[in-house]
């Protein structure tokens, strides 16, 4: 079946369209990738049995730039945000990093290990191997925190640790209703048990009554150290080293951590990982997620093309209604219109697109009108015939006795049947 030009050029332009969508959608090309091994923010993940589980983040990297990162650490361990701590004189500096003092997330209360933080990579500090809480840093009662430091520390296998927090003398307060000094606070300290080395980890619990109840902001310091056993026969030997840790502020009238409610909820908002900033193409894990720019790359063309499509199919309909009084493929529901060019009278049969002159073989005359009625005849004759003159046409209806030709009325049209004697013609030759 041929196809109409239009139509042939519709499918023309739908084709090319479609091939045109079809090269701007990313192509499949595993050789254009690059895996990048481990994600600077490596992170642990503890459950309620206080085990953690240590998880290295993968970054893909694309040959248009865009990275995508799979099993990375939650939003609020990568949060860089102004935080507060005290210096030895007692002036609250602030400052903008990742959070100082990780927290579990206290689902159970304080002593729920249950939560998550970076874990602590080899680095050169005072505190080393510690590496949470910071120095400086202020914590509030009411919540967990994550003391951590680094496994790769301790080149034995088999060595013991144990976590050890005493108060140390502090000579400020922040008091809230007078400026007399508030009354020594003596807080129930923490006991750790004997961990090993290579578990990073351990949790220091701070009640809410663990600074008493005062009017008053006290303020506790304490200093974190580590006992470490040279062997793994800790019941037996003494502990062979102390490392000196961090030293920290307990107090409950400033905020040092994204913990903002008091169940513990983290917030956050903005990341300084590097890895997640680069991953806004997708989800986490999904490398075959789109950027911006393919987005738009893909939608544009698509967009196009059935526009394209649209108005072609339009005009076709268009076409077809006018040249044939029809829509194509839907003419059946929509039906052919009445009355076809210039107002005419459409359909088939007698007298399709022609005028009056040209069905009754004549001119019509100015003042036609009906001339007479007799025996179930119309005559409808022009102003000349009614004036004795001439020719002019006109439209008879005559009864059936008048197609003998010998009919009364044939002999009073003036005229024989010329049908009639045609068929009479016609068997007389058949006859013979």
């Amino acid at each position: 079946m041929d196809l109409h030009p239009t139509l042939r050029g519709i499918l023309a332009m739908t084709l090319a369209g479609f091939a045109l969508v079809a090269h701007a959608l990313p192509q499949p090309q595993p050789q254009a990738q690059e895996t990048v091994a481990p994600s600077p923010k490596v992170w642990v993940h503890v459950d309620a049995t206080t085990k953690g589980v240590t998880i290295t983040p993968t970054v893909t990297t694309y040959r248009d730039g865009d990275k995508s990162t799979q099993s990375a650490p939650p939003p609020y361990l990568t949060v860089s945000k102004a935080y507060s701590s005290f210096k030895d004189n007692g002036v609250l500096a602030t400052y903008t990093s990742l959070n100082p003092a990780p927290t579990a997330l206290g689902i159970a209360g304080v002593t729920d290990p249950r939560g998550d933080f970076l874990a602590c990579l080899p680095q050169q500090s005072l505190d080393e191997p510690f590496c949470a809480p910071k120095r400086d840093a202020i914590l509030r009662p009411g919540h967990g925190y994550y003391i951590t430091w680094n496994t790769l520390y301790f080149a034995l296998p088999n060595q013991r640790v144990q976590i050890l927090v005493q108060t140390a003398d502090v000579s400020f307060s922040q008091d809230s209703s007078s400026s007399s000094s508030p009354k020594p606070v003596t807080p129930t300290l923490p006991h750790f048990s004997i961990l090993p080395a290579d578990q990073g980890f351990a949790l220091l619990p701070l009640p809410k009554s663990f600074l008493g109840s005062s009017s008053s902001y006290p303020i506790i310091r304490l200093n974190i150290t580590m006992a470490v056993w040279a062997s793994g026969n800790y019941d037996e030997d003494a502990p062979t080293e102390a490392k000196q840790g961090p030293l920290v502020y307990v107090t409950n009238g400033y905020q040092s951590d994204d913990v903002d409610d008091e169940d513990g909820n983290h917030d956050g908002d903005d990341s300084d990982d590097d890895d997640d900033d680069d991953n806004d193409d997708g989800l986490v894990g999904d490398p075959g997620g789109l950027s911006k720019g393919k987005k738009i790359a893909i939608s544009v063309p698509v967009a196009i093309v059935s526009l394209l499509v649209l108005g072609g199919l339009i005009a076709f309909a268009v076409w077809g209604y006018r040249r044939k009084g029809a829509v194509p493929w839907v003419g059946g529901l929509f039906g052919k219109r009445r009355g076809g060019p210039g107002g005419r009278g459409g359909g088939s049969g007698y007298g399709v697109r022609k005028s009056y002159s040209e069905r009754v073989g004549g001119k019509r005359g100015a003042g036609a009108g009906v001339s007479g009625f007799e025996e179930g005849m119309i005559a409808t004759r022009g102003a000349g015939d009614n004036k004795g003159g001439g020719g002019g046409g006109g439209v008879e209806l005559t009864d059936r006795d008048s197609w003998s030709p010998t009919s009364p009325t044939s002999a009073r049209l003036g005229g024989v049947n010329v049908f009639r004697a045609e068929v009479e013609r016609q068997e007389r030759a058949r006859q013979g």
